[in-house]
């Protein structure tokens, strides 16, 4: 029986582990997938950019302003303004409230 592992599948930085029809190539930190590309070619950041890294899982995820998450840049976030102040937090502005309400009881004066 021929191994699935003698035609080198796998690239030279990984290990080739025999499967039971197939072949899976063992990823050293900062690779990954079938045949263990960078972890940044995957873009496993949804919302922000991926950087090399030498810790962990071999990346981490820079997040733009309005965006967190535990890994990966997934999560909204919603941006309040302080008081007095108005707001598109989807873009992370806030603005002065330049409002200016008539009070009703002020004007029947």
């Amino acid at each position: 029986m021929r191994s699935h592992c003698s035609s080198n599948p796998c690239p030279d930085y990984s290990t080739c582990q025999e499967e039971f029809d197939s072949y899976k190539c063992i990823c050293p930190v900062g690779y990954g997938g079938k045949h263990c590309v960078r972890v940044c070619s995957l873009k496993p950041c949804r919302h922000g950019k991926c950087e090399s890294s030498n810790h962990g899982k071999g990346f981490r995820c820079v997040c733009p302003q309005q965006y967190t998450g535990k890994e990966f840049c997934e999560v909204r976030m919603e941006i309040p303004c302080r008081d007095k102040y108005f707001g598109a937090s989807s873009i992370g502005v806030c603005g002065p409230c330049k409002c200016e309400v008539e009070n009703e009881s002020e004007s029947s004066l």
